[in-house]
């Protein structure tokens, strides 16, 4: 199915209200897919340091970025700035940022790669919750890094799963999930944005089904596994490694 053909799911009337919280070069190419799909969020926010509690970033045109942002987080900007977002760094979660989050009015709020555990007093705010974007077949591979541990582990098949989130780590019900094959050769940035792409759909139909009031979330199965963030030794191959294993892992790290 194709964007254009997903407006016809939703009126004026009845458009769901939908925040993205994200950062990347998923959560770019997820918005991209909103934004063509007339299904774009009230706004886009990015993650800050701790210093900060909620504060929107200046207009296109006054807009210096520093000089640490990486691509991905411009690309991301720029995708917002096309689909003229309003555009928030957010920090810690304190009463200036809640109240922020509750005048969104948001009925679902996105996240794709956020890098820190959102306390239970945001994810109340939203009507039906924070769905996360996570890059595995969950309950496998928790955790912050999941497409590395799955290159690593020599997997050229993954997941994509939109789950609601809770006070657990990447544990809360799933909503959707779908296969997805890990290309050879494909570099990390290439990994996400088809992660994020591959995600769109799934999110599509989802709302759909909320709005329709069918939407019917299954606790993740029992088990699984939970990888953390990678140490040094992590990133070198191991000598009993396949040409092919080594070569996809490898290639992870290419323009970085």
């Amino acid at each position: 199915m194709t964007d254009k053909a997903l407006d016809s799911r939703f009126s004026k009337d009845d458009f769901p209200r939908l925040l993205l919280f994200g950062t990347g070069n998923m959560a770019a190419a997820l918005l991209g897919r909103m934004a063509a799909a007339k299904l774009p969020p009230v706004a886009l926010a990015l993650p800050a340091t701790r210093s900060i509690s909620v504060r929107p970033l200046p207009p296109p045109d006054a807009l210096a970025l520093p000089m640490a942002a990486t691509t991905p987080r411009l690309a991301l900007i720029e995708g917002a700035q096309r689909a003229a977002l309003p555009i928030v760094d957010v920090g810690r979660w304190d009463d200036d940022s809640l109240a922020w989050l509750r005048a969104q009015r948001v009925d679902v709020a996105l996240v794709a790669c956020w890098p820190t555990r959102l306390p239970p007093a945001a994810l109340a705010v939203p009507t039906h919750g924070f769905w996360n974007l996570h890059p595995s077949r969950l309950p496998d591979y928790r955790g912050p890094a999941p497409l590395f541990w799955q290159r690593r582990d020599g997997l050229t098949e993954s997941a994509v799963t939109w789950h609601r989130m809770d006070a657990d780590f990447d544990a809360g019900p799933i909503i959707a999930q779908q296969r997805v094959t890990l290309p050879d050769g494909a570099a990390m940035a290439t990994l996400d944005a088809l992660m994020g792409d591959s995600a769109f759909p799934l999110l599509a139909n989802a709302l759909a089904a909320l709005r329709n009031g069918t939407l019917r979330p299954t606790p993740q199965p029992s088990g699984g596994s939970y990888q953390g963030h990678p140490t040094a030794a992590d990133y070198a191959p191991a000598p009993s490694w396949t040409a092919e294993h080594r070569r996809n892992f490898l290639a992870l790290f290419e323009g970085v």
